[in-house]
């Protein structure tokens, strides 16, 4: 191309188009602008103004020329620079592809199995892994608390990606560690030790309702039961009508949150496209609906003020405990989180447990025979006062997180702006990086966990007959200060849910569906998502449905 060029245009004038382009990668490696009007300067108005050094030769085709040679110049350099020596991830192992374009990771992220591929690229290339070409994913667990602890990094953009860019970030796309921090005291104290006990009658209200239809219905599919289940729970601890266990979702609500949360996984992975595809419904349609459901419900909530102590009476700073109380945009933009973070993990959870039983029949039978000790006809198996006491109990949650952690490939994190980077143990990260630990592969890996993928409750037991495990490496909820707020709030909804389940019913595969299914149809979509669980429920002899 370039000796066409110079036979009929001046070598300078073709010199002068590529050098531009050079000095427009430069601006895009150095600041990766991603509002209208520097992309348009960088990618329309510089090209269109460099056309006439090559009109006199080329008259109308010369825009042509150039677009196309200022393209083809930034494209080339853009590639050479990824994959070359001098870019910093350079001696990091990866697919090329995946150095190339972030697009190339969006699309294995589109297929629900981002989490299966990074543990095979870590078994074969090791503990650090290139995904992308500014993003490592990690599985050394001494990574965790110098990346993920109380002196660890901020956020990484694939928050601000998901939530489409909005005027104000919900609390988890805050990457300030400063403003984070500020945002999330109300949520301390909304999901505090104090607080659960205000949502303990919705809590065990909502169980007995699941338990009883499980119970009525006779063969159900539990992933759909408990994505209804929780929703109801959710919407309950913030103030709002909700009845989805009543309607089935006939109105396609849960239906339509899960797609828009599954819908925004594309731009977590491409954080700058969710910035011009938010402007076009046809992309965006499930996201967009889903926030405004929530911020529907939460304004509802918000106007009426409350006669009770749910988590909008702190989070609105109606209990009077900040000095200042939060602007209502910012109570809003946490409307959505409330509902996905406290319904979705919990129902992906609690069906990865109830398949675990089943698939393990001596580890079932050991649980109801717990549940049994401590919550016989007698007692109020809705009441959590004997959970503390159920070591097997909290070994079957445990190992169940170890190998289906909710959140499969883990949260990004970046290096601190003006940091120019940093250690992460041996690792160095530079700072525009993006890295996370791949929780998936860090729980399945022989070093921390011995059998790592067998589901063997004991390990967490004292007198456990397998060697000790690395409890640093157990992170289902993150760790940290940007950890899971609503951890404790989740495991309560799972150990009522748990022990009222296994007292009132007995639980069965259905016959002649294969279970393997429920493991193929399983997704990373950040949370799981879960395909079918076809369970049969019989009551036990002990108990008629009340």
């Amino acid at each position: 191309m370039l000796r066409w060029l110079e036979a009929t245009s001046s070598l300078g004038d073709v010199g002068v188009v590529m050098a531009s382009a050079l000095v427009a990668h430069f601006v895009f490696n150095r600041y990766e602008p991603i509002a209208i009007q520097p992309l348009t300067v960088l990618l329309a108005v510089v090209p269109t103004a460099l056309s006439p050094l090559l009109a006199a030769r080329h008259g109308i085709i010369a825009i042509a020329i150039t677009f196309a040679l200022y393209y083809a110049t930034l494209a080339t350099t853009i590639v050479l620079y990824r994959v070359s020596p001098l870019h910093p991830l350079a001696h990091y192992p990866g697919p090329f592809l995946a150095k190339v374009t972030r697009w190339y990771w969006a699309w294995i992220a589109s297929t629900g199995h981002q989490h299966l591929e990074l543990h095979r690229l870590h078994k074969e290339l090791g503990d650090i892994v290139r995904i992308g070409p500014n993003e490592v994913s990690i599985r050394d667990s001494t990574a965790i608390q110098p990346l993920m602890g109380t002196q660890g990094w901020p956020k990484g953009p694939m928050w601000t990606g998901r939530t489409l860019h909005p005027p104000i970030l919900p609390l988890i796309a805050q990457r300030d560690s400063a403003d984070h921090a500020r945002r999330r005291r109300p949520w301390n104290r909304a999901l505090s030790s104090a607080a659960l006990k205000e949502y303990q009658p919705m809590i065990q209200r909502r169980v007995a309702q699941f338990v009883s239809i499980l119970g009525r219905e006779k063969t159900v599919d539990l992933a759909s039961w408990s994505n209804l289940f929780t929703f109801d729970i959710m919407m309950d601890t913030f103030g709002s009508e909700s009845d989805m266990m009543a309607s089935q979702d006939k109105d396609g609500v849960v239906h339509d949150i899960l797609k828009g949360f599954t819908d925004s996984q594309i731009f977590e992975n491409v954080p700058w496209a969710s910035y011009y595809a938010r402007h076009i419904p046809r992309f965006t349609h499930s996201v967009q609906k889903f926030r405004a459901l929530c911020v529907q419900h939460g304004l509802a909530r918000y106007e009426k003020g409350s006669d009770m102590k749910d988590l909008f009476y702190y989070l609105s700073n109606e209990d009077g405990a900040e000095k200042e109380t939060p602007p209502k945009p910012v109570v809003l933009s946490d409307a959505a989180l409330a509902v996905i973070a406290g319904s979705d993990t919990t129902a992906a959870a609690l069906c990865h447990v109830v398949y675990c039983l089943l698939i393990h029949p001596d580890a079932y039978g050991r649980l109801q025979d717990e549940v049994d000790q401590f919550y016989p006809p007698s007692e109020d198996s809705l009441d959590p006062q004997h959970h503390s006491k159920m070591l097997y109990l909290e070994a079957v949650i445990n190992e169940t997180m170890r190998l289906y952690p909710v959140t499969m490939s883990g949260s990004q994190r970046s290096p601190p702006p003006g940091s120019g980077g940093g250690f992460i143990g041996s690792y160095f990260i530079p700072e525009g990086t993006q890295v996370r630990v791949h929780t998936w592969s860090v729980h399945r890996d022989a070093r921390n966990f011995a059998r790592p993928d067998a589901f063997v409750p004991d390990r967490w037991l004292a007198d456990g007959a397998l060697q000790p495990h690395d409890a640093g490496a157990f992170m289902p909820f993150s760790v940290g200060p940007f950890n899971c707020v609503g951890k404790n709030m989740a495991l309560l909804e799972l150990r009522v849910a748990l022990c009222h389940l296994l007292q009132r019913l007995r639980l069965r595969f259905q016959e002649g569906w294969d279970p393997s299914e429920f493991e193929r149809t399983r997704e990373d979509r950040f949370t799981t998502r879960m395909g079918r669980l076809l369970v049969v429920t019989e009551t036990r002899h002990s108990y008629v449905d009340g």
